[in-house]
């Protein structure tokens, strides 16, 4: 082999070679918080430890960008991670402060859940008033409800460019299925709060629910699971499900 074969050779290997040593396969997860009864922090289906005074430093292998819920006793927060991420998030502040290589999108992510979270309230606040209305003016309320979720989410979308698309759908599906749990709720809380049946179709519940059960990656979003076992509830009520 000539010393120009030999060079050629070389400069097709190395970068090879560099790239797999610094490919990373992980994310970085440091931070503190204040512990009351749980001494471990979890990462989605991950245990973490905690030390004595509420630190903890987790290596979270990783192929591919995902959303994650990490929580520690009554609260919680929802990161994006991707491979390569170091991340660190402080529970002791009294809002959760996070730095680190993707801060920007996750801190935008947290305002974005604050916004949500502040629509959703207004059901709490009114429960009795919106649960109360007929079918089609209930409707209407919701509605209006997910248009400002919508807007929120528009609006979010300008602000952080380039999103992941996974991301975006999981985001997108969160919107649809907080409207149909909204929805689930009508005929108990108008009974509830009416004391009559409410006039809806026998076959209510079907028709909200009709292709939500196709789609196993939404079982990654806290929001979908939530309006399943809001559903799976309602089922096992049989013939009383129209009844509060």
């Amino acid at each position: 082999m000539t010393i120009f074969s030999r060079l050629i050779l070389l400069i097709t290997i190395i970068p090879s070679l560099v790239i797999g040593q610094t490919r990373a396969d992980y994310a970085l997860l440091t931070g503190n918080t204040n512990i009351i009864w749980e001494r471990e922090i979890k990462l989605g289906t991950h245990n973490i430890p905690l030390s004595e005074t509420g630190v903890f430093n987790y290596r979270l292998p990783l192929d591919k960008a995902a959303s994650y819920t990490l929580s520690h006793q009554n609260r919680n927060v929802e990161l994006f991670l991707s491979p390569g991420d170091s991340l660190n998030i402080n529970f002791t502040k009294q809002d959760i402060v996070i730095s680190g290589t993707s801060e920007k999108l996750n801190n935008a992510l947290q305002d974005y859940r604050r916004h949500v979270l502040k629509n959703s309230s207004y059901l709490d606040n009114y429960n009795q008033m919106v649960f109360s209305l007929p079918l089609h003016k209930f409707n209407d309320k919701i509605d209006s409800l997910k248009k400002i979720d919508e807007k929120n989410f528009d609006r979010f979308l300008k602000d952080n460019g380039n999103l992941d698309s996974d991301l975006k759908n999981k985001l997108q599906n969160e919107i649809t299925y907080r409207t149909k749990f909204y929805k689930l709720l009508y005929p108990h809380n108008y009974n509830r709060h009416t004391h009559t049946l409410p006039k809806v179709k026998t076959n209510y519940f079907i028709t909200i629910t009709k292709g939500s059960f196709n789609h196993p990656e939404l079982l990654s979003s806290s929001t979908f699971v939530r309006y399943v076992n809001l559903y799976l509830d309602i089922q096992s009520l049989g013939k009383y499900k129209f009844r509060s």
